[in-house]
């Protein structure tokens, strides 16, 4: 904000506005998530003089989300074992505390024996410690990885099998198209999901 000229917000920021900021995030954003935006909102407000038309955060909402038993985790891993993809994404989601949107930008080059470091994730730069049983998944991955594409010879997890074979992974959702196979448990990745 230090460089923006208030001058120029003078007359738009009102009652109306707030209320279609309100409106607009009851739309696009889960009950819990509108704190986050009411927190910058509110920043910005008094920031900008108007802090009698700060918005009130809203009760936050407990949800009822099911933790995995252990029986059910040693099933989705047992289930996964056949598959060297479907095994390395399953485990950099247990062993690794990963994120989908991290383990499809996992490059090669980034591993360093039982280190893994993770450039500009969510939460910062990252380094993972990775488990034997990670590092032997890795390493039956890659004896069955795809040739790279041009431009992709540094990522870890590459397509086959279609037009984009040897290309990344594009967008969380192919975390959860990888594992669909895992028979009932096609929820359980949801809760990894951020």
């Amino acid at each position: 904000f230090p460089s923006h000229d208030k001058s120029q917000t003078q007359g738009i920021i009102n009652a109306d506005t707030i209320q279609g900021l309100k409106a607009w995030a009851n739309q696009h954003y889960s009950h819990n998530s509108r704190n986050n935006k009411i927190n910058a909102w509110n920043e910005f407000l008094r920031w900008n003089g108007h802090p009698e038309l700060q918005i009130k955060h809203i009760r936050f909402v407990e949800t009822n989300q099911h933790a995995l038993k252990e029986e059910e985790i040693d099933l989705i891993l047992q289930c996964a074992q056949n598959n060297p993809l479907e095994n390395l994404v399953i485990l950099f989601l247990f062993d690794g505390a990963l994120r989908p949107s991290e383990i499809i930008d996992i490059k090669i080059k980034n591993r360093d024996g039982n280190r893994l470091y993770l450039d500009d994730t969510k939460t910062g730069d990252k380094l993972i410690i990775l488990s034997p049983q990670l590092q032997n998944a890795w390493t039956e991955y890659i004896l069955t990885r795809p040739t790279p594409a041009p431009g992709y010879e540094d990522y870890l997890l590459l397509k086959k099998g279609c037009k984009q074979a040897g290309q990344k992974y594009q967008g969380r959702k192919a975390i959860q198209d990888l594992v669909d196979n895992l028979g009932n448990y096609r929820d359980w990745e949801t809760m990894f999901i951020s």
